[in-house]
């Protein structure tokens, strides 16, 4: 035992020297990685900054934490019923019956995307779709997500966000626009997607019914002015006739022309009388009273000449107030009954839809999530910061030589 006691001893002291020896030699190899680290952070900081940064940041979002993007489209177009009327220059007030036609609105169009990406829209989706909690889902990553971590949930700030889920785009060649919803669900996206249409729908009806009120209302107040111009140009040819105490001067003045032309006749026939009864017995007595009864008509068509035209009491110029008047009368019957066959036009045009807003394709269920595109986004940013750690080196390297 004594002598194997020496040796044990002797083990004993030299293990701790060895473990020593390898730990200060770990530290060594571990110092010469931290050097080398530092030595390479420091001679290619730039590169570590632009490049292998966010290509580490951009591989670890997208390839771990990115939550997949369910997308749900739909197309639709707004058409409109435009009425061309046969009368080629007539007004609005055509009694003819209108041709009416379909086509796509623009302005209708663009109203509607307008709203599908409005604040009114995005607060019925929270009251009615559940748009929150479909923001807010256990598998969205804490960027995607509403509300995230540090940002307030508000509804301003899910306004400001507003397009990042919902996305409507019009086809100004076409007229079909196009709806894209992006959700963290299949289900939810296409929810969305039919709620949105729905409120388009009520957007159209409500274009529609005010169109219909505005029309019924004008052609209303259109017959309404009218038949208060029949009664007032009617009670001034009453006026008129009650002033003068005359019912028709035009009647009366042709009364009186017809008895001046008939007693022109009787002159004639009475003087062709006399001359005959002069030559044939120049001493009768049917002479003298031939020339009275000549000079009786000759008085009276002297009386009557002045009733016609010449002084202020002739009829002249009431048959010109009269014609006047009952030319006023006249036009205003006609606008009337025009703005009579308006109001009939307008009812019948507000039992039809003036616009539509047609599915071309419904919502889809996606079954597979579009978004993020992983490795094609992880590519174009590598190629983006490679592009901004070239062009950051060389515009170092330009100032060192200009300071040089």
């Amino acid at each position: 035992m004594s002598e194997h006691a020496p040796q044990h001893s002797i083990q004993l002291k030299l293990r701790p020297a060895v473990t020593a020896q390898r730990v200060t030699a770990g530290e060594g190899r571990t110092q010469a990685i931290k050097a080398r680290i530092k030595s390479f952070l420091r001679r290619h900081t730039l590169a570590v900054l632009t490049v292998i940064l966010p290509a580490i940041c951009t591989t670890s979002y997208y390839g771990l934490i990115a939550s997949d993007i369910y997308v749900s489209e739909a197309h639709f177009i707004v058409r409109s019923k435009e009425t061309t009327s046969m009368t080629g220059g007539l007004a609005d007030t055509s009694v003819l019956q209108p041709l009416s036609s379909m086509s796509s609105s623009s302005d209708d169009t663009q109203a509607v995307n307008d709203y599908l990406s409005s604040r009114d829209a995005m607060e019925r989706l929270i009251r009615d779709a559940n748009l929150l909690e479909f923001l807010s889902r256990p598998e969205a990553d804490f960027i995607a997500r509403f509300p995230r971590r540090l940002s307030r949930s508000t509804h301003e700030a899910l306004f400001q966000r507003f397009d990042d889920f919902v996305y409507p785009y019009p086809d100004p060649v076409t007229g079909i626009s196009t709806l894209f919803v992006y959700a963290f669900r299949p289900e939810d996206a296409r929810q969305i997607a039919l709620a949105l249409l729905n409120y388009g729908e009520e957007l159209i009806n409500r274009l529609n019914d005010r169109s219909r009120n505005d029309n019924i209302a004008f052609a209303r107040q259109l017959m309404a002015d009218a038949e208060k111009q029949v009664r007032e140009a009617q009670q001034r040819l009453t006026d008129f006739r009650t002033r003068e105490g005359i019912l028709d001067p035009v009647r009366q003045g042709a009364a009186i022309i017809e008895l001046i032309a008939k007693m022109n006749g009787d002159v004639a026939e009475l003087k062709a009388e006399l001359e005959e009864v002069r030559a044939n017995s120049p001493s009768s007595p049917k002479i003298a009273a031939t020339k009275a009864r000549i000079r009786a008509l000759e008085l009276q068509i002297e009386e009557q000449r002045p009733l016609l035209a010449g002084g202020d009491g002739s009829l002249a110029p009431k048959v010109a107030e009269y014609e006047k008047l009952t030319l006023e009368l006249e036009l205003a019957v006609k606008m009337f009954s025009s703005s009579l066959l308006s109001f009939e036009d307008a009812i019948k045009d507000s039992e039809q839809q003036r616009l539509y807003l047609e599915r071309v394709v419904e919502p889809n269920l996606p079954d597979f999530p579009l978004y993020p595109r992983r490795p094609r986004t992880i590519l174009t940013i590598f190629a983006f910061s490679v592009c901004i750690y070239w062009i950051l080196k060389i515009l170092g390297r330009i100032v060192l030589e200009h300071e040089a």
